[in-house]
C-alpha cells in the first residue's frame, strides 16, 4: 500500500491506490486536495513601499492583509501586481507580473515570483503608487477545467449499472473475506442485508442511491438539468428607449447573469452582473472624466457624454430568461447598445 505522510489525498498519491484503499483512506479522515485556488470578492490591496526584482517579503499597507485570503488555511493563490499610477488596467503595464503567494502574517506577504509566463521586474520608480489584486488568471480557468474535467471522468467511470468500478455488486466491494475495513470494524461479519449491526440504512437504499449516481451520464449532468448549465446569447437597445425589456431563449430560469455591453464606435463599455437580489457594474467613465471608469448598482450603466448616460436594471430572472428595465438622464441619449449575456442555472 501507497503511504501517505498527511491527511491530504494529492491526485499524484491516489494514482497508485487501489478503489479499496481510498475508501480505506477516506473513512480514517483523509480528503483529496482542492485543485483550484482560494478566491475572495474585492481582493485588491496596496504596496506600502516600492521593491525591486528580487523581493519575496511585501508589506502592505495597514489592514490590507484582512482582504486576502490565509495561504496556511485556504492555500496559496496569485496575485498580479502593477503600476496603478500610470496604469490603471493591469494589462496596460508592461511591468506588470503575477506572483504567488505562499504566506501572510497580518500585512506581510511570502510570495514566488515570476508566475504564469511573467518576469519578476522593479516595482520602485519614486512617486508612483503599486497595488496587488486577487483576479482571474490563466491558472484559474485551467484549474476549474482540470477540476471539472476530474469530477466528470470520476462520475462517468461508475458505468451504467451503478457499480463501483472493479466491483460487480455491494456485496462483493464490502466482503469481509477480502479484508476490507468496515469502519473500525476489521474481519466482522456485516449484515448486507439490513446492516443490524452497522448503521441505518438497507443494502436496497444503498443501490438505490448508487442508481441515481449512474443516472448523471457519462458526461457527469445533474439529474433533471441536462446538458444546460449556462446560456450565452447577445442582444440590443435604443438608447433613447426607455421602459422594459424582456429576453426569452435562455431555455431555464437564470440564478446569476454577467453582461458585457458596449456602443460600437465610442469608448462607452458596461461590465455588470447580479445574483438576482443586489447588481453591481463597472462602466467607462471617460466622456464624463477622461480615462476613469466607475461603479454602480445597475446591471448596466453606459456613459455617453459629459451629463448624458443611460442605463438597465434588472427586473426579474424569468422561466425562459430575463427582464430589464432601461432609463436615461431625460437628455435623449443617441446609439444603439449591443449587450452579450452570459446567464447561469
Amino acid at each position: 500500500m501507497v503511504t501517505i505522510m498527511t491527511n491530504i489525498l494529492t491526485l499524484d498519491s491516489m494514482k497508485n491506490l487501489s478503489v479499496d484503499e481510498i475508501v480505506k483512506l477516506y473513512r480514517h479522515g483523509y480528503r483529496v486536495e482542492g485543485l483550484a485556488d482560494p478566491v475572495v470578492n474585492f481582493g485588491k490591496v496596496m504596496v506600502s513601499t516600492g521593491y525591486d526584482n528580487l523581493a519575496t517579503t511585501i508589506v502592505l499597507n495597514s489592514e490590507e492583509g484582512l482582504k486576502l485570503p490565509n495561504p496556511s488555511s485556504d492555500g496559496p493563490f496569485n496575485l498580479i501586481w502593477y503600476n496603478s499610477t500610470d496604469y490603471p488596467d493591469p494589462s496596460d503595464d508592461p511591468s506588470v507580473e503575477i506572483v504567488r503567494v505562499t504566506g501572510k502574517a497580518a500585512d506581510t506577504l511570502t510570495i514566488t515570483r515570476a508566475q504564469e509566463s511573467t518576469l519578476a521586474s522593479n516595482k520602485n520608480t519614486v512617486g508612483k503608487t503599486y497595488k496587488m489584486i486577487l483576479a482571474p488568471t490563466k491558472k484559474t480557468i485551467t484549474d476549474i477545467n482540470v477540476q471539472i474535467d476530474s469530477h466528470i471522468a470520476a462520475i462517468s467511470a461508475h458505468g451504467s449499472s451503478g457499480n463501483v468500478v472493479g466491483q460487480t455488486t455491494l456485496d462483493t466491494y464490502f466482503n469481509t473475506s477480502t479484508g476490507h475495513d468496515h469502519d473500525g470494524i476489521d474481519s466482522k461479519t456485516v449484515d448486507h442485508t439490513n446492516l443490524t449491526n452497522k448503521g441505518t440504512n438497507t443494502h436496497a437504499a444503498i443501490d438505490t442511491h448508487i442508481s441515481a449516481i449512474s443516472a448523471h451520464g457519462a458526461i457527469g449532468n445533474i439529474m433533471g438539468f441536462g446538458n444546460t448549465r449556462f446560456k450565452t446569447g447577445t442582444s440590443s437597445r435604443n438608447m433613447a428607449t426607455t421602459g422594459s425589456q424582456s429576453i426569452t431563449g435562455v431555455g431555464f430560469r437564470p440564478t446569476g447573469i454577467v453582461i458585457i455591453a458596449v456602443i460600437g464606435g465610442t469608448s462607452a463599455v458596461s461590465i455588470g452582473f447580479s445574483d438576482g437580489t443586489g447588481a453591481y457594474a463597472i462602466n467607462n467613465y471617460h466622456y464624463q472624466t477622461a480615462n476613469t471608469w466607475q461603479g454602480g448598482t445597475s446591471i448596466i450603466h453606459m456613459t455617453i457624454g459629459v451629463g448624458i448616460y443611460a442605463y438597465a436594471n434588472l427586473t426579474s430572472f424569468d422561466a425562459d430568461g430575463f427582464t430589464l428595465t432601461w432609463g436615461n438622464d431625460g437628455t435623449s441619449p443617441t446609439g444603439t447598445c449591443n449587450f452579450y449575456y452570459l446567464c447561469l442555472r
